[in-house]
């Protein structure tokens, strides 16, 4: 249960304004660094290859760290990891600004994936731990509204700032405000929230984890190798034994037993990772069709990109309140079908297309996606205890990371089978349209069981807690 001692919440309006800065600065670094790709590979001759990896390095770097996160929050305290999260993100972000070369920027992107991993990994549980019941719906819809504002502001700061100065200030601009939020939270925030003190952390399967992790992310990209198909195969049975380990251990990293005795709340956890497969490499790979085959700028992109986001964060905080009163189920799968719309336009793209063809079909997906994390979350962590609230929301940000793992795999490998390892110039164009067209043809495949595993998951549903 958690600790007693630390049940009142000083300054609550600074505490959420903290942890919801936090869980702003994150994203918006992420998107507007996902703009710089091009300039970042023209500067430092990237081929396409590498150039998947900039964002590989960074997914690695979330989901191996999500569930180690959580768990080190549960025993040593959610804020005070939170805090250090946002300190790793910041140090992070200050090794990519002065990255000479693409090694350095790799491991950049690996920190501010673990960092990223560790803000998120505590600040939903925090939320959640110090917001009434009553209130919960509204409070994380406007934790959703802010993460989707970071996105809003991740292309439009990249953008401009990629025009006007140069892709290494995109990295150093968050730093102070990340630096200045850790000082805040780690001085001015007297209180704590705690999950199972008494555990232990469990050594051996973060090792299995993380290793399995390591082993799928190169055979992703070398998917179409006998040695990619071998290392995926025993990634894969590092993962099998690592859900096998997690079931016989006493204090195991994620409570694997909530997505077995609890049917609303491992199907939602089974949609979220389908619906991030589908929309999580979207910033990706519209960047690389806007700003090679469309040939428009950084700035120019930014703003186009931005329309997805914007009816996102403007529909986010509505879906919260609509969670309250209305059944969640009917209002993710409403979402996930305009989301599915969108796609489908998007399909139709090529070197001609209008930009307004891409901006509508971008505000489509926008809208859709606004309707469906808020009331998933809201509807699968109702139905824990306060006990398990750190490992339910582990557990739903370990599958949008991990969605979001196989959505830049598949990204990686179709770059690799269209491209290899040329550089992305007009000789290649075609082959980069074939990625696209590809990318949005699977991407509605995963829509689609997103909006059955909601369906199944809301059928003949028990009011108990797990």
């Amino acid at each position: 249960m958690p600790d007693k001692a630390s049940d009142t919440v000083s300054r609550p309006r600074l505490s959420l304004g903290i942890i919801i800065l936090g869980c702003f600065v994150a994203p918006l670094l992420v998107h507007s660094s996902t703009l710089a790709i091009p300039a970042i590979a023209r500067d430092l001759s990237l081929d396409a290859r590498t150039i998947s990896w900039f964002t590989m390095a960074l997914v690695i770097g979330n989901v191996s760290f999500m569930l180690p996160a959580a768990r080190l929050g549960d025993r040593f305290g959610r804020k005070r990891l939170f805090v250090l999260g946002m300190l790793l993100a910041a140090l992070a972000s200050l090794l990519g600004a002065l990255a000479q070369d693409s090694v350095t920027l790799m491991v950049c992107r690996f920190l501010q994936g673990m960092g990223n991993a560790i803000i998120f990994g505590n600040g939903l549980a925090l939320i959640n731990g110090i917001t009434p019941i009553e209130k919960r719906g509204r409070v994380t819809g406007v934790y959703a509204a802010f993460c989707y504002l970071g996105i809003v502001s991740g292309p439009l700061l990249g953008g401009y700032v990629i025009d006007h100065f140069n892709w290494r200030m995109v990295f150093f601009i968050p730093v102070p405000i990340l630096l200045l939020a850790s000082l805040v939270g780690a001085v001015g925030l007297t209180w704590e929230r705690f999950g199972k003190r008494d555990s232990r952390f469990d050594i051996s399967g973060s090792v299995i984890y993380t290793l399995a992790i390591l082993l799928l992310a190169p055979g992703v990209q070398n998917i179409n190798t006998l040695a990619g198909q071998l290392t995926i195969a025993l990634g894969l049975v590092l993962l099998a034994g690592f859900c096998w380990q997690q079931m016989v251990k006493t204090d195991p990293l994620i409570e694997l037993g909530l997505f077995v005795r609890n049917r609303l709340f491992g199907f939602s956890c089974l949609a979220t990772l389908f619906i991030y497969v589908g929309l999580f490499s979207l910033p990706f790979i519209i960047t690389l069709y806007l700003q090679y085959i469309k040939a428009i700028g950084a700035q120019t992109a930014g703003l186009i990109l931005i329309s997805q986001a914007i009816f996102t964060a403007l529909v986010a905080p509505f879906s919260g309140l609509l969670s309250e009163r209305h059944p969640s189920h009917y209002i993710a799968i409403s979402g996930v079908l305009i989301v599915a719309c969108g796609l489908a336009l998007l399909c139709r793209i090529d070197a001609g297309s209008s930009l307004l063809e891409v901006i509508a079909a971008l505000c489509l997906i926008g809208a859709g996606a606004g309707l469906i994390d808020t009331p998933i979350i809201h509807a699968a962590l109702a139905t824990v205890t306060l006990e398990h609230l750190g490992s339910a929301s582990a557990a739903i940000n370990t599958m949008r990371m991990m969605g979001g793992f196989v959505s830049i795999g598949i990204i990686s490998a179709l770059l690799n089978i269209q491209i290899g390892g040329a550089l992305i110039t007009p000789e290649v164009y075609g082959e980069l349209l074939t990625v696209v067209h590809w990318y949005f043809i699977l991407s509605i495949g995963f829509a689609l069981c997103a909006a059955a595993c909601l369906y199944w998951g809301f059928q003949n549903r028990q009011p108990v807690l797990a």
